[in-house]
């Protein structure tokens, strides 16, 4: 049974009617966290560094109810944010329920270029239906491995290694030294740093492609490749791809996931305006 401080939470959030709400639940006494809910606890908090203020009131919320529960009044919690619309995912807390209707979808996507419909599709079938959805976009939020993928209808044509159309940008937070910039954008001019959101992301229209662009963009960051051999390496890479192989860097980020803590604001100049 679900503790009562749970059920007001859940109401608050929009989870529960107002009628199960007012309902009478027996309460579980715990006057203090297992072990394995201090664990929980310190990977929230860890990854809090992430979130927007809204979010991290949202998981303080959930924390504080939480804490106050029995393991499995804890699942039994999981199980009803998910199944309401709201969702944990890499430590973020997201709301769902709002997702454009799949019907919404179609009808924007019946407009799109054959190629821009084909990448949405792809991802539509690999990570369900988008977050947002626009006449010109279509945006997901932690997605797999990505802070955020956008499909556009509009291409932007890139000519490296060979001509295609960039057409899904995917973004992951990445502190880039600004030193690195002028090598990056020699590299691929598809590798986008943004130094004060502290995020990096690359566009193509395969998710192999941007995995493999973002790899050696690390790689060159890192001192381990040059841009002439990463730029040689892509190509490589894209190539054994076509040919029906799956190079490991096509595959999925070979580095460590950075979450949060990675803006630059840079430093003031002058004093702020009165």
């Amino acid at each position: 049974m679900l503790h009562r401080r749970f059920v007001r939470f859940a109401a608050a959030a929009g989870l529960l009617s107002a009628g199960l709400a007012a309902a009478t639940l027996p309460t579980v006494a715990q006057d203090k966290m297992d072990d394995k809910m201090m664990t929980e606890k310190k990977m929230m908090m860890d990854r809090m560094a992430g979130l927007s203020a809204s979010e991290k009131k949202l998981m303080m919320r959930a924390m504080e109810v939480m804490s106050r529960l029995s393991p499995a009044e804890r699942q039994q919690m999981m199980a009803m944010m998910n199944s309401s619309g709201m969702m944990m995912d890499g430590g973020r807390m997201m709301m769902t329920a709002a997702r454009p209707a799949p019907a919404m979808v179609r009808n924007i996507l019946s407009g799109w270029p054959a190629k821009s419909r084909e990448v949405a599709n792809m991802v539509i079938g690999k990570y369900g239906p988008p977050h947002e959805a626009t006449p010109t976009h279509l945006h997901w939020h932690n997605n797999g491995p990505w802070k955020r993928t956008t499909v556009s209808r509009d291409p932007v044509m890139h000519d490296f290694p060979m001509p295609h159309p960039d057409l899904m940008e995917q973004v992951i937070d990445y502190k880039v030294p600004p030193g690195k910039f002028s090598d990056l954008a020699m590299y691929d001019g598809s590798v986008i740093v943004e130094r004060t959101k502290g995020e990096i992301s690359a566009r193509c229209d395969k998710e192999e492609a941007n995995f493999l662009a973002l790899n050696l963009a690390h790689d060159i960051i890192t001192g381990r490749h040059s841009v002439e051999e990463a730029r040689k390496m892509y190509a490589e890479n894209i190539k054994a791809l076509m040919a029906g192989q799956k190079p490991a860097y096509t595959q999925k980020l070979q580095f460590p996931r950075q979450n949060g803590n990675t803006e630059d604001p840079d430093k003031p100049f002058m004093p702020p305006a009165p």
